[in-house]
C-alpha cells in the first residue's frame, strides 16, 4: 500500500514584470502599519485573522516570497521582528498611499499609526 502523492498548491501568479502581486503587497503595508503601531510584527494569528486564512502555512509563505524579492530580511534576526529592507519600506508606503482603504480595520489603523 502507498500513500497518495501530497497535494501541491499552484504557484503564486507572478506580478508584473516578476514583481510582487498586490496581494504580497498588501501582506508587506499590513507588517508595516503593525510595526508602526505595535513595535512588533504581526503574529500568525493575527496574519489569520485579518486576510481570512484557515492555514497558519499561509503567513509563511507570503514572507518567504517577500524575502526572496528583497523587500524582507531573511532570516529574521530577531524574535517577533519582520525587518523590512529599504525597498521593503518603499514598497508599502507606495502601496498604502494608492490603497489606504484596503487596510482600514487593521490594529495598526485604528491605532493611529501612519506610514
Amino acid at each position: 500500500m502507498t500513500c497518495p502523492a501530497p497535494i501541491r498548491r499552484p504557484p503564486p501568479e507572478p506580478g508584473p514584470h516578476g514583481e510582487p502581486t498586490g496581494r504580497q503587497l498588501e501582506v508587506l503595508a499590513y507588517v508595516h502599519l503593525h510595526q508602526l503601531a505595535f513595535r512588533r510584527a504581526p503574529s500568525t494569528y493575527e496574519f489569520c485573522v485579518r486576510f481570512g486564512w484557515s492555514s497558519t502555512g499561509a503567513p509563511a509563505d507570503y514572507l518567504m516570497r517577500l524575502a526572496a524579492h528583497g523587500l524582507l530580511e531573511s532570516p529574521p534576526r530577531i524574535a517577533h521582528g519582520l525587518p523590512l529592507t529599504a525597498s521593503g519600506k518603499a514598497a508599502a508606503t507606495e502601496y498604502l498611499r494608492t490603497h489606504r482603504l484596503e487596510l482600514r480595520g487593521t490594529p495598526a489603523v485604528n491605532k493611529g499609526a501612519t506610514p
